[in-house]
């Protein structure tokens, strides 16, 4: 479980970085439809003389936002998910130690026989079985 752990305590899921690139896009998909791309293709025109009186331009916002997501990201969300996984990580870890007595005892009492260790695992083929004949289709 250590190295479960240790693995999903250093994952980097990025989640607010993804969405607002999933945004642009969708953005950038939506414009090509023919009725709502106008409107979208108006609201871009609008936002962006807004923000060239403002002294700037999109691609500029687009460069200051994405280090506050990977801020966000690493400091915040990251850790959160790590957090979460890792309760439920050990919670289906428990869960599969109280159940799976009781899951194997039943299936036994039905006549259904679980391989619960590899060295019980029996070889289906024996060496007197002969090799399976090989045809072919001429």
């Amino acid at each position: 479980m250590s190295s479960t752990t240790s693995t999903v305590a250093e994952a980097a899921y990025n989640v607010s970085q993804s969405v607002y690139e999933k945004a642009k896009g969708v953005w950038s998909w939506g414009k090509g439809i023919p009725v709502v791309g106008f409107a979208g293709r108006m609201a871009e025109s609008i936002a962006s003389k807004v923000v060239g009186i403002a002294g700037t331009s999109f691609e500029e916002i687009d460069g200051a936002v994405k280090p506050q997501l990977s801020g966000l990201d690493a400091g915040y969300i990251n850790p959160a998910i790590n957090a979460v996984v890792v309760v439920v990580m050990k919670g289906v870890s428990k869960g599969d130690d109280i159940l799976r007595p009781v899951v194997v005892s039943v299936l036994n009492v039905v006549g259904i026989k679980l391989l619960t260790d590899k060295s019980k695992k029996e070889d289906i083929t024996s060496p007197d079985d002969p090799a399976p004949e090989v045809t072919t289709m001429s």
